[in-house]
């Protein structure tokens, strides 16, 4: 795509978010002119649309604050597409918290169950799962040693 001209992307109403990312002798300005025909779209959800579509391509190949100024995000947050991704970010986030703090819980549960942590352990203790960090959760409680968490970390990897 980025070698093809911009000119037949941008006869179409539904190619111009396409057209960022084509071959122009002048990026920013073609950027520009994407960013003026779509804003001229009277349909509000065509206009939100393509207005995502185009902002998030743009992204591919511009400055990010370039994109920002040329595509309003108040238009974009109206964008179906947008919507949904910005609902799985969410989400991800929100999942990421969750497995953040229970780490969190588990690691004060070691500490004060066994003292200080070795290093090592603390570095497996990071990369177990969800899934993982549960079973550690449980498996704690019968923990008297350090070397009770080593041979449970040695095991659950094994």
């Amino acid at each position: 795509l980025w070698e093809q001209d911009s000119a037949p992307l941008l006869a179409h109403t539904g190619l111009w978010p396409l057209a960022v990312l084509a071959h122009a002798a002048q990026p920013e300005q073609l950027l520009m002119e994407v960013a003026e025909k779509v804003s001229t779209i009277a349909d509000d959800d065509e206009r939100s649309d393509l207005t995502a579509a185009a902002g998030i391509l743009a992204g591919l190949r511009f400055d990010r604050n370039l994109v920002r100024r040329l595509f309003r995000k108040e238009i974009m947050i109206q964008s179906v597409i947008y919507r949904e991704i910005l609902a799985e970010g969410e989400q991800l986030g929100e999942q990421h918290g969750a497995l953040i703090g229970r780490l969190s819980v588990v690691e004060r549960l070691l500490k004060h169950r066994l003292g200080l942590i070795p290093p090592e352990a603390q570095t497996k203790i990071m990369a177990l799962n969800s899934p993982e960090l549960d079973l550690l959760s449980e498996a704690l409680l019968d923990f008297n040693t350090v070397d009770d968490l080593t041979g449970w970390l040695a095991a659950i990897r094994s």
